[in-house]
């Protein structure tokens, strides 16, 4: 495991508690590129279909699906269907319970590895998450915060009566290809702006250039090309909606060769233009 906690995403949790309720809204539904975190992250949907990738390994969630994502899990989600129900505004929460409150009761937490294996303890933790989703949408702060910390505790009774040593789940091969995907997607995260040529990144991280694009697909869900894409324009959401710098200058910034580039790549990916984006129009992709 890497020391390096840089590449992680930063996990902000609600106020004092040891986690976090993320609803998930019509205008967040939408692809995630990969990233991991130390927080134990639990997804649930009401509408909507979507793909995970975890590790490389691929899990499809629907409505009333619960999804589990372990602590340092490298992983990534596509839409598949898009949520039936046009007037519903939330179709979803995500659940982000930190690694230090986790720790605190599982001292071992390193060596864990959780999972939902049987279809009893899915419906218990989907309880759970329903009644935290009714109880987020409520104005009784102060309740809310008892009645999340209780629930969360509920949840990981359930999960440590579940969990497994990490050792007899994840094999030493998957550890060092995990170690090897989070420096490539370091790289990439760090030099996205450069003119990254997938051969050069190969090379630079001793992978032929064939194993490489097997091995990214594996871990992404998609070739170099579309991720670096995809984040590039994930980089460019914030200046378009808080500056008002220059659709041309935003795309020179950011990697792309020219305005057309990132246009086209916009329409492509979100289905409207940076310029509707920045007016407030909702991604439709």
């Amino acid at each position: 495991m890497t020391n390096d906690h840089s590449n992680y995403e930063v996990v902000k949790l609600d106020m004092n508690l040891p986690a976090s309720v993320r609803l998930i809204t019509r205008k967040s539904f939408r692809n995630v590129t990969s990233h991991w975190h130390r927080s134990l992250e639990i997804n649930f949907y009401l509408d909507g279909e979507i793909n995970f990738y975890i590790n490389g390994e691929k899990k499809r969630c629907g409505p009333g699906s619960v999804c589990l994502i372990n602590s340092e899990a490298i992983h990534h989600s596509e839409v598949v269907k898009d949520f039936e129900n046009k007037d519903q505004k939330v179709v979803g929460m995500t659940l982000l319970i930190g690694y230090d409150f986790i720790m605190s009761l599982v001292p071992d937490i390193s060596n864990v590895y959780f999972v939902i294996d049987d279809i009893e303890a899915e419906i218990a933790i989907r309880e759970k998450l329903l009644q935290l989703l009714r109880e987020r949408q409520e104005t009784q702060v102060e309740y809310n915060n008892v009645l999340m910390l209780s629930t969360v505790c509920e949840i990981l009774l359930i999960l440590c009566q579940q969990c497994k040593n990490s050792k007899e789940i994840i094999q030493i091969n998957t550890q060092r290809d995990t170690e090897r995907i989070r420096g490539i997607l370091f790289y990439v995260h760090e030099n996205y702006a450069q003119n990254l040529i997938q051969y050069e990144v190969a090379k630079k991280f001793y992978f032929s250039r064939e194993y490489f694009s097997k091995f990214f697909k594996k871990y992404t869900g998609m070739n170099f090309k579309e991720y670096l894409t995809r984040y590039r324009l994930m980089k460019t959401e914030k200046p378009l909606l808080t500056t008002d710098i220059t659709i041309l200058n935003i795309a020179l910034e950011h990697g792309f060769s020219d305005e057309r580039q990132m246009i086209n790549a916009f329409k492509k990916y979100y289905g409207i233009t940076p310029n509707q984006y920045r007016k407030g129009e909702e991604v439709k992709c």
